[in-house]
């Protein structure tokens, strides 16, 4: 008969764990029953076969109240370790909605950026419109003094309007390759942000 290995023996660390206790007491009933059914044949002989058969049965009653009882430990474990997992679930949940939260705090932030930016280009380009329509306009104004002054007619090859114009195409080309610059930045730093 297969003698039980205690905790210790299967760890080989020494340590007494409440696992080895409880083996221990198994090893001690069997143990017990072996040496009873040796003390039956040493005094009894070939009489003892129905003592012996008795100490079987209690041995089998044993083993089958050792077994309920271990299969209602592993239903704990099983229960307990299914609580376990529920309670990971929940945390997993937990931590996928605050990456979720901010992720979605920083894609608004970038839009934020994005259009705070496109709004100071906005700007810009309007005070570069505005900077040569002051020029233009102080053309103009010097022009027609010298003209009155000399009294000819100003010779000018290009209209203040022309140049606005051509200032403001100017700005919005401007604006248009930052925005598309800022797209393409945009668009890195959500895809590294994203990444594991």
């Amino acid at each position: 008969m297969e003698r039980v290995k205690t905790c210790q023996e299967l760890n080989h660390d020494g340590t007494i764990c409440e696992e080895s206790r409880t083996l221990k007491i198994l090893e001690e009933l069997q143990t017990l029953y072996a040496e009873r059914l040796k003390r039956i044949d040493d005094e009894a002989g070939g009489d003892g076969v129905q003592l012996k058969i008795t100490t079987l049965e209690s041995w089998v009653q044993d083993l089958i109240m050792q077994n309920a009882i271990l299969v209602h430990t592993v239903e704990l474990l099983e229960h307990e370790a299914s609580e376990r997992v529920l309670l990971l679930q929940k945390r997993l949940q937990e931590s996928s909605k605050s990456a979720l939260k901010y992720m979605t705090k920083v894609q608004d932030y970038d839009s934020q950026m994005q259009e705070a930016t496109g709004e100071k280009i906005r700007s810009q380009s309007q005070e570069i419109v505005s900077i040569h329509v002051i020029g233009c306009l102080d053309a103009d104004t010097s022009q027609l003094r010298f003209s009155e002054t000399t009294n000819t007619h100003p010779s000018k090859t290009t209209t203040c309007h022309e140049m606005v114009e051509s200032t403001q195409v100017r700005a919005a080309t401007a604006r248009g390759r930052k925005t598309v610059e800022l797209s393409k930045e945009f668009k890195k730093g959500s895809n590294s942000s994203s990444s594991p």
